[in-house]
């Protein structure tokens, strides 16, 4: 789904649904592991990584380990 809304946006953005999912689960373990990194308070400077305040928004109060897949085949 993501990655034909994608390709409707730009012929150039050739992505499958597997690469959007690996990208995202890559973005998404940069997160935690900064979040983590931060609440443990050890005095060490804040870390971040790349769309880390989008990330917060999205996921900063959800439980890390509930992980939910919904796949829906139909275009909205």
């Amino acid at each position: 789904m993501i990655a034909s809304k994608l390709k409707k946006k730009n012929s150039l953005w050739d992505y499958t649904g597997q690469q959007c999912e690996d990208k995202f689960k890559d973005l998404r373990k940069h997160y935690v592991k900064a979040r983590d990194q931060n609440e443990k308070g050890s005095g060490l400077s804040v870390v971040t990584c790349k769309f880390y305040n989008e990330m917060d928004d999205t996921l900063g109060d959800k439980p890390v380990e509930a992980c939910v897949h919904s796949f829906n085949n139909k275009e909205a």
